[in-house]
């Protein structure tokens, strides 16, 4: 029962995190481009890497996404 009520939390929180245009134009990216570096979506959204790894956190948290790493670079997949 208990992981029943985690998953409800989570896709409960699906809206909220869709409803910002970052995540959503973030979600439209990575569509496209299918894996793309943090480094990579801040220059696609004129944005500084601090403000686009905290909306990739919120997203994490939501399970949207996953994480590949080659070398010392992370991609987000």
């Amino acid at each position: 029962m208990a992981g029943k009520r985690v998953a409800l939390g989570k896709l409960a929180a699906a809206p909220a995190l869709a409803g910002n245009e970052v995540r959503l134009k973030i979600l439209h990216l990575l569509e496209e481009e299918k894996e793309l570096c943090p480094c990579d979506l801040s220059d696609m959204l004129g944005m500084s890497i601090p403000a686009i790894s905290q909306h990739l956190r919120k997203m994490k948290d939501g399970i949207w996404w996953s994480r590949g790493r080659w070398g010392k670079r992370s991609f987000i997949r």
